[in-house]
Order: C-alpha cells, then sequence, then structure tokens
C-alpha cells in the first residue's frame, strides 16, 4: 500500500476563502431587497437597512451554507480533473526482461520434456536387449563378443619372471594356438609345469560362465630345467579339429560345447597354473615344486570361419 498523501493547505483555504464570498454574495442581494420599495415620489428610497440588522432563519442559514461549501467543492475538483495531467504510463524495463527470461526458460523446459517423451516411447517400443556380463568381474561382455582377430599373440606373465607366449598358428591342416614358456631370469629354474587347471564355457543365455564339475587339470608341459633367458620349444596350446577343440598335442582331452548352444561362436575360459622348483640345484636330485598364481585366458573360437582370438582376463 502506498504512503497516505499530505492535505493540500491551499486548496482548504481557497474553499474556505470561497464559501464565505458565497455565503455573502446570497445574503447581500437578501438584506438589499428586503428594505428596498419600489420608487415612489412620496416615499422616497430609504437607505436604513445598512444601520439595521438583518433577521434570517436560522435553517435557512445553514441550508445556505451547506450548499455553497459543496457546490465549491465540487467546482473544485472539476476544475482539477480537467487540469491534471494525464500520468505516462511508465514501463518497467528490468520486469519485461525478467518476463522474457522465464517465458525462455518455460519454453525449454516444454522442449525437453517431449524430446524425453519420445526418448521413452522410442525406448518402450524396442525389444528388450539381454545383458551380458561376466560372473565375478572380469573383462565386460561386449570385450567378450569383440575379440580382436588381428591380435596374432597373448603373454602371459608372472612376478617370478616367468611369461607364457601363446600365439596363432596353422600347419598341415591344424590350426590352433601354439605356447612357449620362457624364463627371463638370470638364474636357472629347475622342474616346471604348466597345466589347464580348468575350463568352463559362456553361457549367452544366463550371462554367465557355466559351471565346470568334471574337468581334471591337464598338463601341457614339464620339464626338468630352464636356464637363464631360456624358452621352450612351441608346443600345441589347443587345435580346432573335426568341429571341436582339442587340448595339447594329443587327441584328448577335447572341450565339448553344449549341445543345446547353437551359438557359432564358442566362449572358453582357460584357468593357468605354474609350478616352478626356483631353487634348483643340480648336484641335489631333489624337487620342490611350489605353485605361483593362476592367469586366466579367454578363448572365442568362430567354429563358421574355424578362427580362434584370445585375450587375457585380469
Amino acid at each position: 500500500m502506498g504512503a497516505m498523501a499530505e492535505p493540500n493547505w491551499h486548496k482548504q483555504v481557497a474553499i474556505g476563502t470561497w464559501t464565505l464570498a458565497a455565503l455573502t454574495a446570497i445574503l447581500v442581494p437578501i438584506g438589499i431587497l428586503t428594505f428596498v420599495h419600489p420608487p415612489d415620489p412620496a416615499h422616497p428610497m430609504s437607505l436604513d437597512f445598512l444601520s439595521k440588522a438583518i433577521a434570517v432563519p436560522s435553517w435557512l442559514a445553514g441550508a445556505i451554507i451547506l450548499f455553497a461549501i459543496l457546490g465549491t467543492r465540487a467546482f473544485l475538483r472539476w476544475k482539477d480533473d480537467r487540469s491534471a495531467p494525464i500520468a505516462p504510463i511508465v514501463t518497467n524495463a528490468a520486469t519485461d526482461l525478467e518476463d522474457d527470461r522465464m517465458k525462455k526458460q518455460i519454453s525449454e523446459l516444454q522442449d525437453q520434456n517431449a524430446t524425453l517423451r519420445s526418448r521413452l516411447q522410442a525406448a518402450k517400443n524396442e525389444p528388450t536387449k539381454q545383458s551380458t556380463r561376466f560372473d565375478g568381474g572380469g573383462l565386460p561382455s561386449d570385450k567378450l563378443l569383440q575379440f580382436d582377430p588381428s591380435i596374432e599373440r597373448v603373454v602371459l606373465t608372472w612376478p617370478e619372471e616367468l611369461q607364457v607366449r601363446i600365439s596363432r598358428h596353422s600347419f598341415v591342416g591344424d590350426r590352433g594356438l601354439l605356447f612357449d614358456l620362457a624364463n627371463l631370469r638370470s638364474t636357472w629354474i629347475g622342474s616346471f609345469t604348466l597345466e589347464i587347471m580348468d575350463a568352463t564355457s559362456w553361457d549367452q543365455i544366463h550371462s554367465r560362465f557355466r559351471e565346470s564339475r568334471y574337468f581334471k587339470p591337464f598338463q601341457l608341459a614339464n620339464g626338468k630345467e630352464l636356464g637363464p633367458g631360456s624358452t621352450t620349444s612351441g608346443l600345441w596350446f589347443l587345435r580346432t579339429k573335426g568341429g571341436k577343440i582339442i587340448l595339447g598335442n594329443s587327441q584328448e582331452p577335447v572341450l565339448r560345447w553344449p549341445s543345446e548352444d547353437s551359438l557359432a561362436t564358442q566362449v572358453w575360459r582357460l584357468n593357468l597354473r605354474i609350478c616352478v622348483d626356483s631353487h634348483h640345484d643340480p648336484s641335489r636330485n631333489l624337487s620342490m615344486l611350489k605353485p605361483l598364481s593362476q592367469s586366466t585366458l579367454l578363448v572365442s573360437w568362430d567354429t563358421s570361419a574355424d578362427v580362434v582370438s584370445m585375450v587375457q582376463q585380469h
């Protein structure tokens, strides 16, 4: 609410003055008419009324005064209304800018809402895609399904300065993977073995590797000693033949893919373990094999193209 306007004293004084002037202008003619008689030569006009009191009824005097006051106020208001300038329309620039900004934000929110609604509707119309991931961590499923066929070699390294190098190989109708074991130490190692401890196939429907129950650890290689900076000769790690995967150099064991799984690409998880006698003493006929930490190799076999790819699972 705005502050109360201060009274205009000049206007109030003017109203009082006009009131008195009007009252005087009315009473004087009444007095004159009371004492002035028509012209008569025998009775000349008398001016005695100037020295006599004028008697006016109280109700008439009050009515005259009230009429004079109301008429004066009405006249002054009419005059003020005609003389008052028309107030210009003031536009608040800051308010206009704020309104424009709010309208723009509302428009943007409406556009975003429409976009989100369209995306949600599109997502509802799309068929449900099954999520695939490894059980217990490791590589995500998209990496699993996108083995790089251009990778020809994978190197598994142990902190004990030992390496198993696995590479793609093809020879006289046999295709698969070859491996060798390298001693990167500056000292000899004694007896050693390389084993596949477990082999499990990937279940695309359940998004996990299948349970392995009857697989028995398979020894890929063994030796009595290996010199510093030396490498074993290449041996078959696995071969693909007759629609199946065969481990090692012989015809057994075979990795059997489930008959109810019709995928053209088989994916296997192989857990490898090296056991080594790190304190080799040629003078003593004693071997103390120590198992090292296991390493995991993922193998993908495209049965339609007979291409084997691989990647290490960390």
